[in-house]
């Protein structure tokens, strides 16, 4: 016999988990570790659905925005550092272990001592092209999947407010 369950969208990693509880919507995600080890989770509650993944999303922001200060200092390196720990808790091993070695081994020797506000369409499409080049080039689909990892890092520092301009350029070139 079929749960009545069954027929419900299965909520993807990183997501969270939604139920009732008190005859409101509840929803709680966790959004990695702080840096005295503990996890850090966010709790919501709504009447509604649609109100409750909006009050989730905005506790996210809030929870993980930074200082204007910062904002100011990041470099790409902590911000890869940073992106990658959010992320590594929301796929599985094997990508895990992808994005660490197109952060360890391409994106911060090329890119990580630039500040992340000073990082202009210039260094990301020389940095796609001299992945190309050299005595061990990239193969083309590498350099994509490189590419992708650098893109998913910006979005993540744009929906935390580390970027002000949502048209970030870097994102628009193609490799």
């Amino acid at each position: 016999m079929a749960s009545e369950n069954s027929n419900k969208r299965k909520r993807r990693r990183g997501e969270g988990t939604v139920f009732k509880r008190n005859g409101m919507w509840a929803a709680e995600a966790s959004l990695g570790r702080k840096p005295d080890g503990s996890r850090l989770r966010v709790t919501v509650y709504a009447k509604t659905i649609a109100e409750l993944n909006a009050k989730l999303a905005q506790a996210k922001r809030e929870a993980l925005s930074k200082s204007p200060a910062t904002r100011k200092t990041m470099t790409v390196s902590s911000l890869l550092d940073e992106w990658y720990e959010s992320a590594k808790t929301t796929v599985t091993e094997g990508t895990a272990i992808g994005y660490d070695e197109h952060v360890r081994l391409h994106l911060k020797p090329a890119l990580g001592a630039i500040r992340l506000i000073d990082l202009e369409t210039s260094h990301v499409s020389g940095f796609v092209r001299n992945l190309g080049k050299g005595d061990e080039p990239l193969s083309a689909a590498m350099i994509r999947k490189v590419f992708r990892t650098l893109r998913a890092a910006i979005t993540f520092a744009l929906d935390h407010e580390y970027l002000a301009n949502p048209d970030y350029s870097p994102l628009l070139i193609r490799p």
